[in-house]
């Protein structure tokens, strides 16, 4: 599963990982900084991806993710832990990202916002 700045449509099927990678710009002072023990980030190099699996990792990502929704979709925040090049601490760096979600075909169901449990069942 991939997407580009400028948008699209992913797919998602129950049981797939999701990885959210992010990768700073060629010449910044900033570099991702590994995530703290028992987190679902791994940095390497340039490169900070976030990941979830287990059959509700789209849902635990995006509640984990999602301080804000409206009835078109939801607004998610994720930060992501940042320092410089020398190794000093930073403020993090903070994505926003817009989602849809919807199920079924486009024509079936409208994208809106999720009301996503609380804790999900094991399998």
């Amino acid at each position: 599963m991939g997407a580009s700045a400028n948008g699209g449509t992913l797919a998602w099927t129950p049981g797939q990982p999701v990885l959210l990678s992010a990768r700073w710009a060629a010449g910044s002072p900033f570099r991702p900084k590994g995530a703290p023990a028992g987190g679902t980030a791994a940095a390497t190099g340039d490169t900070i991806t976030l990941a979830e699996r287990g059959p509700w990792a789209l849902l635990r990502l995006l509640k984990a993710h999602a301080p804000s929704s409206s009835r078109d979709g939801l607004l998610l925040r994720v930060a992501l832990p940042t320092q410089t090049i020398e190794g000093q601490p930073v403020r993090d760096t903070v994505l926003v990202l817009g989602a849809a979600v919807s199920a079924g075909t486009r024509n079936e169901l409208p994208a809106r916002a999720l009301d996503l449990p609380a804790r999900f069942p094991q399998r």
